[in-house]
């Protein structure tokens, strides 16, 4: 009896032990939300899209501080903007297909990202894709980023992605509809 006593004391004692030892997690992500840290999580967008480790780019989007109803709106070549995500799951899902057409995403400002004060961070990005099926080319797109945050929560709100297609690639002409019908193809592809 007194052994089974003392078992289910180490028990409780080593759960909240553990329980306590979990509390500096949650401390951790109530963090103020500075411009550093709204920086910090665009600067990840082009490692996070050119790693090529299976899962990497899901793990980052896993991780990003969306709102439930956070959605992403693309303008592509100047055109308004398509809602093409309605909510924090279908922006994962539809990011995590289109970057199936990406090679590598790099920073072309410096520095990397800008932060605005009122919420929006702002970051400019070369997309390199593979070869999509509607050129034989590899193609570079020039995105402009915004995450616009929740200043109480530091939550992300939107994303909008301001997509610049060219219109040759090494004197190839470039159908700038059909990559971007491919683009969104891609991205609901992974809804």
């Amino acid at each position: 009896m007194f052994f089974n006593k003392a078992i289910g004391a180490l028990a409780l004692a080593l759960a909240l032990i553990g329980s306590t030892k979990a509390a500096p997690t949650l401390i951790e992500r109530v963090t103020p939300c500075t411009a550093n840290y709204r920086i910090a999580e665009l600067n990840g967008v082009a490692p996070a899209f050119s790693d090529q480790t299976p899962g990497a780019t899901a793990k980052f989007l896993q991780q990003l501080p969306l709102k439930p109803d956070a959605h992403l709106i693309l303008y592509i070549d100047g055109a308004p903007g398509i809602t093409v995500a309605p909510d924090a799951s279908t922006v994962r899902d539809f990011a995590l297909g289109v970057r199936q057409l990406f090679y590598k995403v790099y920073p072309t400002s410096s520095p990397a990202s800008t932060d605005y004060g009122n919420g929006t961070t702002h970051t400019e990005l070369e997309i390199i894709t593979g070869v999509l099926h509607t050129i034989a080319l590899p193609l570079n797109i020039h995105a402009g980023m915004n995450f616009n945050y929740d200043l109480a929560d530091c939550q992300i709100k939107t994303i909008q992605g301001f997509l610049t297609i060219p219109s040759a690639v090494g004197g190839v002409p470039v159908n700038r509809q059909a990559v971007a019908n491919e683009l969104l193809a891609a991205g609901n592809a992974g809804l």
